[in-house]
Order: structure tokens, then sequence, then C-alpha cells
């Protein structure tokens, strides 16, 4: 990955991995990442769109797999037909350890500014063009968009403002149109608008069970943007990027 924004390095994106790292016999599939809640794993497949658990005699199977390394043939069959191991080379089998942001978000200024208008059409508009690329690509196919629109980022000599700006602009979205149950086309959007303005961002998804539920926001540094840290402590990550 580029470094030239200064960004830091994911840290549950496997697409970080050293070649060196790769494992060979069997490892993680590319496009998968997982967390563990509980005695649990939670599994997130980019390229399938989706979100799943294994059968518990799997589960353990797994369990074992990842502690020791060690898993008999059928069980390694298994998991390669569920699409979890990629069979010759794969990723570690790393779950996603990272703990959720929870200092206070980046709010908007009390005030009006000559800029908040123009800033909330855009993020409005940015937000509808994301809301229609969720519908209508892949998973996959949007983070890796994201993805490249941060890579290519030029940082903003005065980052706090820049942060400040963009945050204004996407609060007072927020009250025109709700963005209740868009979480994730919300984030895609801010990302984007965030990269533009020159402000280096991760993009968290993160899960929870009983009952099972998803949830994506958008972090700086170690704060939340536009983002309840009451609303995001219930979830654990499963994909940082």
């Amino acid at each position: 990955m580029a470094r030239s924004s200064g960004c830091a390095p994911l840290l549950c994106d496997h697409r970080e991995t050293c070649l060196e790292t790769i494992m060979s016999g069997h490892g993680l599939r590319r496009g998968v990442s997982f967390c563990a809640i509980g005695e649990r794993y939670i599994f997130l497949d980019l390229e399938a769109d989706r979100y799943f658990c294994l059968p518990q005699p799997l589960d353990r199977q797994f369990h074992r797999l990842t502690e020791t390394g060690e898993a008999e043939p059928p069980v390694r069959q298994a998991l390669q037909r569920i699409g979890v191991l990629s069979m010759g080379h794969g990723y570690p089998l790393t779950a996603c350890t990272r703990r959720a942001a929870i200092t206070a978000s980046a709010q908007a200024q009390d005030g009006a500014s000559a800029s908040v208008p123009l800033g909330t059409a855009r993020a409005l508009a940015n937000r509808s063009l994301w809301n229609r690329r969720v519908r209508t690509r892949a998973l996959a196919a949007n983070i890796a968009d994201v993805i490249r629109k941060r890579e290519n980022l030029q940082p903003a000599r005065d980052a706090a403002a820049a942060l400040q700006g963009v945050a204004s602009a996407y609060r007072h979205a927020g009250l025109i149109r709700s963005t209740r149950g868009r979480c994730l086309p919300t984030s895609m959007a801010l990302m984007s608008d965030l990269a533009k303005a020159g402000v280096c961002a991760r993009m968290v998804m993160g899960v929870q069970l009983g009952p099972f539920s998803a949830h994506c926001w958008v972090e700086v540094g170690s704060g939340l943007v536009c983002e309840d840290a009451g609303t995001v402590a219930p979830y654990v990550p499963i994909l940082v990027v």
C-alpha cells in the first residue's frame, strides 16, 4: 500500500501481510476476516458479501487450528468448501483484535458558517451516490474503491480544520436526511470526503451477537467521526480498512 498519505498501516486487513508470512499448506482465504466474540468466531466474506458463523463442532476445530496450526484433512477440506481456508497458500489465521474507539467524536461546531450549506449539500449528494453503489456493487469492490481514494489523498495542511469541516457537513446532512439503517454507505461516503479533504481515516466494520447485528463507522486517530461512543461500544471490530 502507498504510504505517501501518511496513513497508519491497516490493522485487520490481511492485504498488509508481508509475503514472508503468507502460510503454505493452508491459510485464511483472501477477502475473509474474522473476530472472536466469547467462544464463537464470526466471519466476514467480502466477496460473498455475508457474515457467518461455523457450526459449533467445526468452530471448535477452527479454534484448535488457530491455536496449534493443526487440523485433520477432513476439517481443512470442510473449511475450504465453506470458503474460510485457501489451500496451497493463504493468509495467517489471525482474528481482528482491535478495540473500537471510545473517545469523543468529531462534532459540528456551534454557530452558522458560510461553508455549511454548500458542504451539507455535497455530503447529501455523496451519501446518495454511495447508497446507490452499495445497492448495485459488490462489497469488495466498494471497499477497494474507498481504499484507493485514501491511498491517493494529499495530506491537508490543517488536518484538524479539514476534519472539522467534513464532520460539520455530515452532521448537518444527518439532520436533514437520517442515516438510520445506512451506516455502510454513510461511512463510505464520509471516508471518500475525508480523503478528498486530505484527512487519513479508517472505516471499521463491527459485529455483535445475541442477537446478531453489524455496524460500520469511521475513526480518525483514536476518535470517532460523526458517531457516538455508546453506539459503537457493543460492537467487536471484524474488519478495519
